[in-house]
């Protein structure tokens, strides 16, 4: 298997998707901490994905944000079932800072420590979660540090238990906000017959009134230049997300590096949109090798293709998450070339070109599914762009995940480099990374 400099790769930290209730004895509002928030485009988008939600059993949602709405949700389905006197304690927070970022780390003994963050007084989707430790949720507050170079950023210890100190709740939820922060019952899927049959009979005497119009007119109607134009949607990029090059690598690591005389070369992954194409190329090493031995330890997921007598590769599609370029993405151009030279330190190379403009098409990933958006539908969009190159010792792969700019990758190879020095750089895989750096006005 693909092993030992895979072994020392450090994923990502992830908070539990958990949810955890307190009631206000004043308001007697039902405080939520810890909810999936998901972003929708429009009344149409926000509709379909409310439908969505009530198929999978969801009653009860929060609606929060402005022009990119956000829809709440609890993050699991194994907590007490929420009602109308049920309130976000995620969109309190943001509603008690209408300008600036601001981020809040609020332990609970015997609980965890909850991290919420606002951006102009709405809430940003990655954050309303649960971690176990402090060191875990500061990481997830080091990569909003990368975002926003101005986020104001506090610390709170709530003892809950204590009654003294019940009336001493945060002070974002004693704003009287709760009723702006409420959930709200979500659509029911039924259908209602009768207005079914009153809707066909319109329906049809809609079209026999149109029907005769148009028998009488002599002439189709010209369409004035002044008159308005339909509206359109507006267009929407997709960039990758963190986890993306995660689930490369980890499709990877299972992967044969001498089976039965035959020696892995090298991994090329061609990135398109939401879909890695990788391809593992062998060389045969030994007289004896043949190809039923290598195909006897093909890793699930992978598929065998000969290419000829002494080489052959192993293929696969490896789904990548993607999510919506947002205004809280964009930094600054200073700001993003600062992280690029502090990483170039501690990687065998980093090549950025100069700006550009180019047309992104929309990724058909779950949240553009949810809103009921068709990919034939979505508009290209014209986006300033810089091409990035990244050179990196695959033991230090997570070096890149600290990267807090909004990219798109095109390529992911593996290199094995046979007789490598490893040092605090190089390494005997090597990992090279082409993307793009989207919007960096």
């Amino acid at each position: 298997m693909v092993k030992g400099e895979f072994d020392s790769v450090s994923h990502s930290l992830s908070a539990n998707a958990r949810t955890w209730h307190w009631c206000d004895p004043k308001s007697r509002t039902m405080w939520v901490f810890g909810m999936r928030w998901l972003p929708v485009l429009g009344s149409k988008g926000q509709r379909a994905m409310q439908r969505n939600l009530r198929q999978q059993g969801f009653r009860w949602a929060v609606n929060h944000g402005g022009v990119v709405r956000l829809i709440g949700v609890q993050s699991s389905s194994d907590v007490t079932a929420v009602n109308r006197r049920a309130a976000s304690a995620a969109v309190a927070f943001a509603r008690a800072h209408p300008e600036g970022v601001h981020a809040l780390c609020l332990e609970i003994p015997e609980v965890g420590f909850w991290l919420v963050a606002s951006s102009q007084g709405s809430v940003l989707s990655d954050t309303d979660r649960w971690f176990d430790t402090l060191d875990e949720a500061e990481a997830c507050l080091k990569a909003l540090r990368d975002r926003y170079e101005t986020i104001a950023y506090e610390t709170l210890r709530w003892q809950v238990d204590d009654e003294q100190d019940q009336g001493l709740c945060p002070p974002f939820l004693q704003g009287g906000l709760h009723k702006q922060c409420r959930f709200s019952g979500l659509p029911t899927v039924h259908v209602d017959l009768p207005w079914v049959i009153f809707g066909l009979l319109a329906l049809a005497l809609a079209v026999f009134i149109v029907y005769t119009e148009w028998l009488s007119q002599e002439e189709l109607p010209v369409i004035s230049q002044n008159d308005p134009l339909p509206a359109q949607r507006p267009p929407v990029v997709r960039i990758h997300r963190a986890q993306s090059l995660e689930a490369l690598v980890q499709a990877w690591q299972a992967l044969p590096v001498d089976p039965e005389g035959w020696i892995l070369e090298a991994v090329n992954c061609r990135i398109d949109q939401d879909t890695g194409l990788c391809k593992a190329s062998y060389k045969r090493r030994l007289l004896t090798a043949h190809n039923e031995g290598l195909i006897r330890h093909i890793p699930d997921g992978w598929t065998f293709e000969p290419d000829s007598l002494d080489r052959a590769s192993l293929k696969r599609a490896v789904n990548l998450p993607m999510q919506i370029l947002a205004p809280h993405h964009r930094v600054s151009r200073v700001f993003g070339l600062t992280q690029l030279q502090r990483l170039s330190s501690r990687t065998a190379a980093i090549e950025v070109g100069s700006a550009k403009a180019g047309l992104y098409r929309a990724a058909p990933d779950e949240g553009v599914l949810n809103a009921g958006v068709e990919q034939a539908a979505m508009p290209e969009a014209m986006v300033s762009s810089r091409s990035v190159t990244i050179r990196v010792a695959l033991r230090h792969f997570e070096r890149v995940g600290q990267l807090s700019l909004p990219l798109r990758w095109h390529e992911a190879d593996l290199a094995i480099v046979h007789g490598a020095q490893i040092d605090q750089i190089y390494g005997y895989l090597m990992l090279n990374l082409k993307g793009d750096w989207l919007d960096t006005n």
